[in-house]
Formats: C-alpha cells, structure tokens, sequence
C-alpha cells in the first residue's frame, strides 16, 4: 500500500512537471491553426463563434405571419411567385361587410361539422366569386355545397364529403393552378370544380407592405412591364364620368370602344385565351392522371365564356362545362358590391350539387325538390354544343368589332377600352403601352408629349412596334421642348389568320421606351414614362 502511494506520488509530480510544456505546446498549435484559417479566410477565426448576419437567414416564416397581422390590408405574400399572394394566414378578416377566417395557409377554413377520417375533398378554384366575397364563410359556394351534398345523401353528422374554398379575390387562373399544384398535397382534392371568371385574363395582382393589392408586373407574362389590369381599365374609365356629368365633356358608350382583353379580336387578347385555354386542358390532364375529377362551371354566359369554351371544346372536348346563371342582373348581386348575394350563392350550390349527382354521377344522393326561389327556377344558362359554341363566339366578336374605334384619344375618352395596359387615368405612359386598333391598312399615328417637371427623362426614345415588329421610334422632348411630338408610320399589314381559320381583326401597336421613372400621380406614384396624346389609325 505504501509502495503504491509513493509510486501515485511520483507520477503525478511528473505530470505536473511536464503540464506547462505540453499547455505551451496546445496553445502554439492552435495559434499556429487560427493564424492559418486567417490566412487562407482572411477572416478572423472569433467569426466561428459570432451568429450569422439576419441576411445570412432563408425563412421569417413567423416574423412574416407576425408582420402580416399588423397590416391594415388582408393580403400576404406567397413564397411561389406564379401565385403572388393569399389571404393573411390564420386570422380572421373584415371583407366587404363579411367575416372571413383563414388557415395556416391563407385560404377561406370550412365551417361545416368535423371531417370523418377518410373523408374525400371537393375544392372550388377560382377568384372572387368561388371565394364568396361579401359572404361569411358558412354563406360561401364551398360551405353552401358541402351542405346540399350532406342534406342530400342523409349525412347528420361528421361529413364524408367536405368542400374547401380553393379561391382569391383577384386571382387568375396562372394563380389559382399554381397554389393547387403547391398545396395539392394538403389538400387531397377528390374533385376539383373551377370557376374561370372574364378577369382571368388579366395580369397578376402583387401586395403592397400594408397588405392590399395593387396593379404590379406579371413575370410569367412574355413582356412583365406591361402592366394589363381589368381593375385599371375600369378606373381609367371612372375617371371621366365627373366630367360629363358636369357638362365638361361628351362621352357615349360607344365611344370608349371594346374592352379589348376580352374581345378575342386578336393579338395580345388571343394570345391569351389561347394560354388560358392550354392550361385549364394542361390541368385536366393532370388531374385526370392523379385520379382527380375535373369540371368547369361556369358562374355566368358571356363572350368570354363562349370564346374560352370554344377552345376548350378543341383541346379536351370531354371536361365537362357546365352553365350556371344565364346573366347576371342587379338583383343577384350585393348591395354594395357587384358579386352575387347570398341567395345567389344557395342557387349555384344546389345546381352545382344536382350536376353532381344527377348529370355526372360523381356523388351519390337525392335532392329534395322545389327548394330553390321561383325568381330561378328559368334561370340557368344554356348547354351548347361545338358548333352552336362557335356560331355564338363569332356573333359576338361581330358585335365587338363593331364597336372599334380608329382613333384612341385620352383627352376626350375615344377609344380608351382598347388600351391592354400602360395608361394611368392622367394619360400617362408607363414602362410599356399596348393598344389595339382596327386592322387596316393605312397610316398609323402616335402622338406623345414630354411630362411637366421631369426634364431628366428627356430627350427620350420610345420604339414603336406594330404585332411585335419595330416600325420606327419617337424622341419625345428633344432639345428641351415641353410641345408634343407627332409621327406617322405606313401600315401594309398581311392577313392574319390564327389556327383555329379565324381572322383577325386587330393589330397591336406597343410604346416601348428606353427609361422611365416614378412619380407622383393623383395622390399615389406611377411608373411614367411619357404622356399619350393619340393613336390612331388612318386612310392614305
């Protein structure tokens, strides 16, 4: 025993001697380590230790739903930018004179009993009206449906079958099969009924810091500074109503033009129909290789739906399209807002339920009878077949040609429907202008001025183009001058014939300047470029 303490002894006197060379040592190696990650980093190694910079970090998913929360608006922005936006996440909201609560991930929750286990989902695509703007959300088209379904399959209880609202206000179809396809596995769609509304066409609404929409640019558009917005049109418009309700202007119908985005009269409006029309064919595809069942419904029988059914009839003639309203009146809408009541809405959802069970045999049940108002009992549009589809498609691009103009005026509102995008309501050129106007040969000419106080835009070159093809420029504002600057550019325009044998009856012409800025207009800013005087097509 003592030989072993005296023997512990030595060892551990003979560590501590030899503890100072080796903790040298130690410390030489890792000054020897840092001093080389210095020299190849040329940062310093107390780096390692400090926390990442906040740009450094890729999700603020939470300080995102936070931020949200505390904005006035009832937007957010979407990760995916093919689908720009929701509703705020998990919040309860104020929308025309409705209450509106929303899940985790910024669409309308069902209000419906609980869900069983295997229960199959029904969703609703669309925008405003399959959203049920102005309803709450056991009044919307979803809830409406999973109702009628129950009632008529004697489900009292947990449903078996529930409907969710897959729909925005303001979406267009490019966002609505983009969230779909983003979420499709959080929804689990059994059936999938769309809902494509005129504004479809349109450009893509973007989300301002307060959470409300505005008029933006369009990435998955082939020029994204184009800005086309049904919205602006209108407001463009509203805004000469107070001059000829004071006497200071004469304005008739007939003299604004068509609204040429849903005209279907060529050039940027087919254009789009065409692309809408591949997608919808493209998604029912998609879904029918998924195992999901696909149908169209249409809320109300326009020219856009005939124009839009058309293609549709071409690309994939078996996905059922299915009339609802035969036109909207005054007395299917809001009072304050032109979506429909709440009565409308019960008549969509229980002649949505009938073509469910009754036309299509999706779901199983009956419905009882004689439960709708006697106001709609004669109230559902019309089935066509191809041909009369067609027939009616062609009246209607008649009756829209008719209605062109040769000359697009912003100072006393002629022909101002036939603008895409690019003019705000003082007649100022964005980053892009695109037009339409009647296909004839001729003169074309433009008339652009320089902006009041914003002399460092100029002088300003803006290339004109006629379907895509340069046909000269304009230099606004050379040499200082504040006076309008005209030109004219000679028109030989071929026939123009589109796939399916139909003529045109349009040509785009495209304002495209080298630079533009923001300003302000009208209490808000602008992209501006230019100010429009005329356009106009004229006879040699």
């Amino acid at each position: 025993m003592g030989r072993a303490v005296v023997a512990g002894a030595y060892v551990l006197s003979r560590t501590s001697a030899l503890l100072p060379a080796r903790l040298a040592l130690s410390v030489v190696a890792v000054l020897s380590v840092c001093g080389i990650y210095a020299l190849w980093t040329g940062r310093s190694p107390l780096s390692l230790l400090s926390r990442a910079p906040p740009e450094f970090r890729l999700h603020y998913d939470r300080e995102r739903e936070e931020a949200a929360a505390r904005n006035p608006g009832e937007y957010r922005v979407h990760v995916d930018p093919r689908v720009r936006y929701t509703l705020r996440t998990n919040s309860k909201l104020a929308s025309v004179d409705a209450v509106v609560n929303t899940d985790k991930v910024g669409i309308r929750v069902r209000t419906g009993p609980p869900p069983l286990p295997q229960a199959r989902t029904i969703v609703i695509l669309g925008d405003s009206v399959a959203f049920g703007a102005g309803m709450d959300d056991d009044a919307c088209i979803a809830q409406r449906l999973e109702d009628e379904l129950a009632a008529a399959r004697g489900i009292d209880g947990p449903r078996d079958i529930i409907c969710r609202t897959v729909a925005v206000p303001g979406w267009n179809w490019s966002n609505e099969f983009s969230f779909l396809e983003d979420h499709f596995d959080l929804l689990r769609p059994w059936i999938v009924l769309y809902f494509p509304i005129s504004n479809d066409l349109a450009d893509t609404d973007d989300v301002l810091e307060t959470g409300h929409r505005r008029v933006a640019v369009d990435t998955a558009q082939p020029d994204p500074l184009l800005q086309v917005s049904l919205g602006r049109t209108q407001q463009l418009v509203k805004s000469y109503w107070p001059k000829v309700q004071k006497g200071f202007l004469e304005l008739t119908y007939s003299e604004i033009g068509p609204v040429v985005l849903n005209a279907d009269l060529g050039g940027e409006s087919t254009r789009r129909y065409d692309s809408m029309a591949k997608g919808i064919a493209g998604l029912a595809r998609d879904l029918d290789r998924r195992g999901v069942r696909f149908a169209m419904f249409d809320y109300e029988e326009t020219e856009f739906t005939h124009a839009l059914a058309r293609r549709i009839s071409r690309l994939e003639p078996q996905l059922p399209r299915i009339p609802l309203l035969d036109k909207v009146m005054p007395q299917d809408r809001l009072p304050t807002d032109p979506h429909p009541n709440a009565t409308v809405n019960r008549v969509l959802a229980h002649w949505i339920a009938q073509e469910l069970i009754e036309n299509l045999h999706w779901v199983d049940g009956r419905l009882p009878a004689d439960v709708l108002p006697k106001a709609y009992l004669e109230r559902r549009g019309v089935r066509h077949g191809s041909e009369e589809e067609s027939a009616l498609a062609r009246r209607e691009r008649a009756e829209q040609r008719a209605l062109l103009r040769d000359v697009i005026d912003p100072g006393h509102g002629h022909g101002i429907q036939q603008i895409y995008g690019g003019l705000s309501p003082a007649a100022t050129v964005g980053a892009r202008l695109l037009a339409a106007l009647p296909r004839r040969n001729g003169f074309l000419e433009v008339e652009l001025a320089p902006l009041a106080d914003h002399t460092n835009l100029y002088p300003m070159k803006i290339e004109v183009e006629v379907d895509g093809s340069i046909v000269g420029e304009i230099v606004v504002g050379e040499g200082g001058s504040d006076a309008s600057i005209r030109a004219r550019f000679s028109l030989d325009l071929p026939v123009a014939t589109r796939a399916d044998g139909v003529t045109d009856d349009t040509f785009d012409v495209r304002l495209v300047p080298e630079r533009f800025a923001v300003i302000e207009e009208l209490g808000g800013s602008e992209l501006a470029s230019c100010r429009l005087v005329r356009l106009a097509r004229l006879e040699r």
